[in-house]
């Protein structure tokens, strides 16, 4: 129990006691007795009210969790896929994020994706990765760094690792 909860329940127990005492005038043993059954009576009606809450809040939590699913992993892909446009706008006007985020998320990309529908790995096949992008081979190579992309340089990228028109909004 926290020291605001127990305040309360002094609170609440002084102000019935005082009540009950007012009325008794003059007993006041009698009133002692009443303020703390007041306190106890108060500390029990908090305790249960808490009870409660947690019992609802627990039967509420049980139930979102069931429900809530995963999108499907097209979804999920073109929003990774949509998210490098943002990051290409940013890449354009900071130098760091261009360094050290959008180039890095490119190669992600590579790597995950050129294997998957080309059958290519780009660490080991690096002729044949770089002669399947041709003209954008530069965006996963790690010695140019201060180039920049084009928007259209990212769509031909994203359609050569992709094969796959859909994915990629316009």
């Amino acid at each position: 129990m926290t020291a605001k909860r127990t305040w309360v329940i002094v609170v609440r127990a002084s102000l019935i006691g005082l009540l009950f005492a007012v009325a008794q005038s003059g007993d006041e043993l009698i009133s002692a007795q009443i303020w703390i059954a007041a306190g106890a009576v108060s500390m029990v009606v908090m305790l249960l009210r808490d009870f409660i809450a947690v019992a609802a809040m627990r039967r509420a939590r049980l139930v979102p969790a069931w429900s809530r699913r995963r999108p499907p992993a097209e979804a999920r892909e073109a929003r990774s896929l949509q998210s490098i446009y943002v990051l290409l706008a940013d890449a354009q006007g900071s130098p760091r994020v261009h360094a050290n985020i959008f180039r890095p998320r490119l190669l992600d990309l590579a790597i995950h994706y050129i294997p998957l529908k080309h059958g290519l790995d780009v660490e080991n096949d690096a002729a044949p990765v770089a002669e399947l992008l041709g003209d954008v081979a530069w965006l996963i190579d790690p010695a140019v760094i201060d180039r920049t992309p084009s928007l259209a340089d990212l769509h031909r990228f994203l359609d050569v690792i992709l094969e796959e028109q859909d994915l990629v909004p316009r």
